[in-house]
């Protein structure tokens, strides 16, 4: 997910998400977790651990998010 201007102080400022069972992250936890996913690094083969037919439904996806 891309949220343009998500952590400005404008309207566009995201202050947490919520999922469907109430459970919510807040901006400053969801730093947190950028900050803590930025200093990893991915593994090559993490693709791989996807089902083939959840692979084959994402592929359109990631292309057009590569453009």
């Amino acid at each position: 997910m891309t949220m343009p201007d998500g952590y400005a102080d404008t309207p566009q400022h995201v202050d947490y998400f919520e999922q469907g069972s109430g459970t919510r992250l807040t901006a400053d936890r969801g730093g947190m977790l950028v900050d803590a996913m930025a200093t990893s690094a991915p593994q090559a083969s993490s693709m791989a651990l996807l089902p083939a037919e959840l692979l084959s439904a994402f592929r359109p996806l990631l292309a057009r998010s590569s453009q």
